[in-house]
C-alpha cells in the first residue's frame, strides 16, 4: 500500500510541476470531441481505465512480457520501455512544447521498472496491479478538475 501511495502522489506531484507547460484545451477538446467522453461515458470510461485497463496492462507487460523473457535485466529494459511507448499516444498532444513528452514517458520507464520489481518478488501481477489502479485514479481525478470544472491546478 505504500507503494501506492507513492504513485497517487507522484502522479499529482509531477502534474502540479509540469501544469502550466501543458494545453488545456488541447486535453479537453481530445476528451469531449475526439472520444466523445462527457458525462456518464466519462464516468464509465474512468472506471475501466482504473480497474479493468491497468488489470489488463498489467497482465500484458508484466506477466506476460516481463515472466515470460529468460533474460532478467532485457526483460526489465524491454518490458518497461514497451509499457512507456504504449502510453504515448494518451498524452502526445497535451504538451505546449512537444519535447517535455520525456517526462511522462520517463516516469512510465521508472514505473514500469518498480512494478517489475515489485512483481518479481512475488511471482505475481498483483504488487504491480494495485499501485497502477492508484496512479490511474489520480489521473482520472486530474481529468476530472480539467475537464468538468475547467480547474487548471
Amino acid at each position: 500500500m505504500i507503494v501506492s501511495i507513492i504513485a497517487f502522489a507522484s502522479i499529482i506531484i509531477g502534474f502540479l510541476i509540469v501544469k502550466d507547460f501543458m494545453d488545456y484545451q488541447v486535453m479537453i477538446n481530445e476528451f469531449q470531441n475526439k472520444y466523445e467522453l462527457t458525462g456518464i461515458k466519462f464516468f464509465i470510461a474512468s472506471i475501466y481505465l482504473i480497474v479493468v485497463n491497468a488489470f489488463l496492462e498489467e497482465y500484458f507487460f508484466r506477466g506476460y512480457i516481463f515472466f515470460n523473457l529468460s533474460n532478467r535485466y532485457f526483460a526489465y529494459i524491454f518490458s518497461s520501455l514497451a509499457f512507456s511507448v504504449y502510453h504515448l499516444s494518451n498524452f502526445k498532444n497535451w504538451f505546449k512544447n512537444d519535447a517535455l513528452i520525456i517526462i511522462p514517458v520517463v516516469g512510465l520507464f521508472l514505473s514500469g521498472i518498480l512494478f517489475n520489481y515489485l512483481d518479481s518478488k512475488s511471482k505475481d501481477i498483483y504488487n504491480s496491479y494495485i499501485p497502477h489502479f492508484f496512479a490511474d485514479l489520480a489521473i482520472v481525478i486530474i481529468g476530472c478538475f480539467i475537464i468538468f470544472w475547467k480547474i487548471e491546478l
